[in-house]
């Protein structure tokens, strides 16, 4: 798109020629998590690949498009990432104008769960998920078991104690959810054993009464 300049000089036109218009840029920067940038994503425009990001995550957008339009831009996030917000911008050139940076993400829909499990008096007992043993907790009462899950699913590790039946409490179970970005769920659970019950018998009094020989 080219904007004609033309020179008039005592209400003669002498000539014109055309002067090129000059494009406006911006900066899309697309990470999945805080760091961690994406690179060879394409940024869109009316369906149409117009850049993709470089190995810092960056894409350097130029357009032609006149002054008080507005531009939207898609970035077309992986399959398994959620969709990042579009950039909308209204194209406003000045002089000496500096470079916007638009930031977006693509936030992954499965997350890595780490689950740590320190079970105080209770060794050797296994750790259980969807009625599976997953891990089995150390001399010390210590275990841990990776998971991969979607963003807001919820999920239940339980400690199984058939194996000894005096401990308390039994079988406890802990429910989870899954966050929006890697982390580490940490179980604490303190068990008691259950102490033997006594049970006092009554003794019969001695009395003094002699017993008669028969």
């Amino acid at each position: 798109m080219r904007r004609l300049l033309c020179v008039a000089l005592l209400g003669t036109v002498f000539g014109c020629k055309e002067q090129p218009i000059t494009p406006f840029k911006l900066i899309v920067h697309v990470d999945s998590d805080p760091g961690q940038s994406l690179a060879d994503l394409s940024i869109m425009f009316n369906d149409t690949e117009v850049k993709k990001t470089d190995a810092k995550g960056d894409a350097l957008i130029e357009t032609r498009r006149p002054d008080g339009e507005v531009v939207t831009l898609v970035v077309k996030c992986p399959a398994d990432s959620a969709p990042a917000e579009p950039v909308r911008v209204t194209v406003r050139r000045t002089e000496g104008q500096a470079i916007t940076k638009f930031e977006r993400a693509c936030r992954p829909l499965m997350r890595s769960i780490a689950v740590v499990v320190r079970a105080d008096n209770g060794p050797n007992l296994p750790i259980m998920y969807l009625n599976n043993e997953v891990a089995r907790t150390d001399a010390s009462g210590a275990a841990h078991y990776a998971v991969r899950l979607r963003v807001n699913e919820p999920f239940t590790i339980t400690l199984n104690t058939k194996g000894d039946e005096k401990l308390r409490p039994p079988n406890p179970s802990v429910p989870l959810i899954v966050g929006e970005s890697d982390e580490v769920k940490l179980i604490n659970i303190k068990f008691e054993r259950e102490k033997p019950k006594i049970i006092n018998i009554p003794t019969r009094p001695h009395s003094n009464i002699p017993r008669q020989v028969p």
